[in-house]
This record gives C-alpha cells, sequence and structure tokens, in this order.
C-alpha cells in the first residue's frame, strides 16, 4: 500500500472527491449541505494525512471521514431527508404483492425511504446503488458485519411496509 502521504492534495481530490460526495449527499441528501461537507472532509483529511498509519486502505479511510463528517451533520442539524435520486433506487427489489410499474414503484420507494432513517438509507445506498460489500460497508461505518445484515434487513422490511402503505 502506497503511503498517502506521498499524494498531493491535489491528487486526492481528484481521485476521491466524486465517491466522498456520493458518500455525503447519500447521507444528507442535500447537494448544496454535501459540497460544503464535501469540502470540510478534504480539510479534515489533509489535516489527519500525516498520521495516516496504512491500517486500512486510504480510500476506506477517507469514505469513514466522509460518513462520520455526515452523519455529524444530520445529528447536529436533524436533518429530515428531502431529497433523494434515482442511483438510491438501483438494486432495490420489487417486494412481493407489489403491483408497480416502474415510476410508480421509483416514486413509491422514495416516499419510503423519505420516512427511513438516514443511516439505514445510506447503508441500502451504499450496499445496492455501490455494489459495496459488508465488510467495506463495516469499514465505514464502524458497524460490525452483523449489525449491518440487521439494519441493512430491518430497512428493507421497513421500505416493503411502507410502501405497502
Amino acid at each position: 500500500m502506497a503511503n498517502p502521504v506521498q499524494y498531493t492534495p491535489t491528487q486526492i481530490v481528484e481521485q476521491y472527491s466524486s465517491k466522498v460526495f456520493a458518500v455525503v449527499v447519500g447521507v444528507v441528501r442535500s447537494k448544496v449541505d454535501a459540497e460544503e461537507i464535501t469540502q470540510d472532509v478534504f480539510l479534515k483529511i489533509f489535516d489527519a494525512l500525516p498520521k495516516f498509519q496504512n491500517k486500512s486502505n486510504l480510500s476506506t479511510w477517507i469514505y469513514r471521514v466522509a460518513y462520520n463528517s455526515a452523519i455529524d451533520f444530520i445529528r447536529k442539524r436533524k436533518l429530515k431527508m428531502v431529497e433523494l435520486k434515482e442511483h438510491v433506487f438501483n438494486g432495490v427489489e420489487n417486494g412481493e404483492g407489489y403491483d408497480y410499474n416502474k415510476e410508480e414503484q421509483l416514486t413509491a420507494l422514495e416516499k419510503a425511504l423519505e420516512r427511513t432513517d438516514p443511516e439505514d438509507a445510506f447503508l441500502i445506498e451504499m450496499y445496492y446503488s455501490e455494489k459495496m460489500s459488508i465488510e467495506q460497508i463495516t469499514e465505514i461505518t464502524a458497524y460490525s458485519a452483523s449489525n449491518v445484515k440487521v439494519r441493512l434487513y430491518r430497512a428493507r422490511k421497513k421500505l416493503a411496509e411502507l410502501m405497502n402503505n
């Protein structure tokens, strides 16, 4: 693994800015807030980079800083999710008993996700849309693998209930 101190700030921003933004917007659901938080994330990264010990991948560490910053923002502002992107819906399968066409299904899912805990919505997005493994999600969120699996299960179950109502 390359020493991250060897990367210039420009290289780090170029390589990770879009993914950091995706992580942050996946949690806060606001492009404007995500842009500001993303800038703060890179400031935190540059300040802490000399202390990075290569105990994990640089990308995992960066995504964890982004995730934690976004969660901190939500906790401070108690922000409700108000914006959703269609990419959140990718990979979420149609449950039994639904008689939706694709557009109706996406609308129902959007409404259901708006009423879902932001952390659970983030887990759904990372697992289904970003195709991250349970192990990658545990590294970013610091949840145990079993906790991630349980939260994903409960979030899917809650989404199905909300979509059916």
